[in-house]
């Protein structure tokens, strides 16, 4: 059976797992600190078995966490009426040419950026750039322009 846990019970949990956060329990705010990754990642993705999170709180919690520090995580065996929080979804893996994925942790590389390119960084950070958006979500028409630099 699953079980819906409040954000407070798993901090708890954490906490109670000695996970180091920078969670306030007063004021229940904070975050677990950020792991900044390259391409070493891919050789150790992280991965969870949704079996064992629908019956275990401590993967469910180790998910999480990931999440919170990582940014990514590989769920495996999720049943195609699954899904209800969808970050990066795929049902069935493409077998012919092309279609890789490439993933990169954005922070890392601004950071990277900063130190080896500071003048590029600086432009990222503060030329506005016009973004625009249209569509329909769940029925309803949408569209938003913004004006906002790379990097903010």
């Amino acid at each position: 059976m699953f079980r819906v846990l409040s954000s407070h019970q798993l901090i708890s949990s954490a906490l109670h797992l000695k996970i180091t956060t920078q969670y306030d329990p007063i004021s229940g705010q904070g975050r677990l600190p950020r792991q900044h990754w390259g391409g070493e990642l891919l050789k150790d993705l992280p991965v969870a078995s949704f079996t064992e999170l629908l019956r275990d709180e401590g993967a469910l919690l180790h998910l999480l966490t990931t999440l919170e520090s990582v940014g990514l995580m590989l769920v495996k065996e999720v049943p195609k009426e699954e899904g209800q929080i969808e970050l990066l979804h795929c049902i069935k893996q493409f077998s012919g040419q092309g279609g890789d994925t490439r993933l990169a942790d954005s922070f890392h590389v601004a950071r990277q950026l900063r130190e080896s390119h500071p003048s590029h960084f600086d432009a990222l950070t503060q030329t506005l750039v016009q973004f625009t958006d249209k569509g329909v979500e769940e029925g309803v028409g949408f569209y938003t322009r913004t004006r906002r630099p790379i990097i903010t």
